[in-house]
């Protein structure tokens, strides 16, 4: 493994392979080589914006292969990314840019009015980037498709296992979202115990409509799948329509989500005839997951479970095998 870089190793292993899938353009496939070189491209963008190993980048967007580009372009800088979650107001999301103080804001298009209410108080933002070309919030602001013109190579930065390299907010108990500080040895050592012990192949294909904004986007299957040569699906949200055709013509073969999202899943009109035929994992997190639920997708032949994770843990912790998670569901 390249530490901060392992995306090259991985394109330098099987270059052709496919990575991701974009659900938003037609399931339009990007290969590990593609995806390493977008990710160069946007290092290089981002360090022409003065950005350096130990700054902060923050990225307000919807899930894409755009903040996949970023999060692992901050990787090869030696950068800390510091996605925001969309949900929160603008009072909290200024707490927050206060908190870790980034050098340059990148916000999707959705999210470009909402950058309107940071500017004044946002002092410590000195580029505000837009990921759509159609959707500046200032004429001055810059643009990530200027990434277009960057070469992709990126200079080597010495880097340590305990530098960081994401800050992701968790409430925690208090509902106040606090910095849980991801180093590389972090994001890492999940990564590895994840392909171990979950047993994932270069075959399994994830859905990612979890937020990336959230431990559970970014680290329960989409970085363990990089290291294992696997392929993320990547959604822009959770859509019940998009998951079922996703699981029935994608080969999707491993899924993460949270309770609401299977108790819906399991009442959907599509649930009795669906090929859940390729799925070989689902994974229920985030809060407690009622027994009907385990039923239904057991019922099923599925290997559903409850993991167990901190945001500041990897988040990967502890999981059960099948036989123990269906003599004791939930634990």
């Amino acid at each position: 493994m390249f530490l901060g870089d392992w995306l090259r190793r991985r394109a330098l292993l099987t270059p052709d392979k496919v990575a991701l899938l974009d659900a938003e353009a037609g399931m339009a496939p990007m290969t590990y080589r593609a995806w390493d070189e977008a990710a160069g491209r946007t290092a290089n963008f981002l360090q022409s914006l003065g950005v350096a190993k130990g700054d902060r980048v923050a990225v307000l967007a919807l899930n894409s292969l755009a903040y996949l580009d970023v999060w692992f372009a901050c990787g090869k800088l030696g950068a800390i990314m510091q996605p925001l979650n969309y949900r929160l107001t603008i009072a909290e999301l200024v707490a927050l840019l206060a908190d870790a103080t980034p050098t340059v804001l990148l916000y999707g298009p959705e999210y470009a009015e909402t950058t309107c209410g940071l500017r004044a108080v946002a002092s410590s933002v000195r580029s505000w980037v837009a990921m759509s070309p159609a959707a500046r919030a200032d004429g001055a602001d810059r643009c990530l498709a200027e990434r277009d013109s960057c070469a992709s190579a990126v200079d080597p930065v010495d880097l340590a296992w305990d530098d960081p390299w994401v800050i992701c907010y968790t409430g925690g108990t208090t509902g106040t979202p606090k910095g849980a500080v991801l180093t590389h040895g972090n994001i890492a050592a999940n990564a590895v115990n994840t392909v171990s012990s979950w047993g994932l192949t270069p075959d399994d294909v994830a859905i990612l409509n979890a937020p990336m904004f959230h431990t559970g986007g970014m680290n329960v299957f989409t970085a363990p799948l990089v290291l294992a040569g696997g392929c993320s699906i990547v959604c822009k949200g959770t859509d019940l329509n998009q998951i079922y055709d996703l699981i029935e013509r994608a080969g999707v073969t491993l899924y993460f989500s949270v309770p609401t999202v299977f108790i819906a899943m399991q009442q959907h009109p599509r649930w009795a005839q669906a090929d859940f035929s390729k799925l070989k994992l689902v994974i229920s997190g985030g809060a407690p997951c009622p027994r009907p639920v385990f039923d239904a997708f057991w019922e099923r032949g599925i290997d559903f479970k409850t993991g167990y994770g901190l945001t500041e843990a990897g988040p990967n912790t502890f999981w059960l095998p099948a036989a123990d998670v269906q003599r004791k569901p939930g634990a």
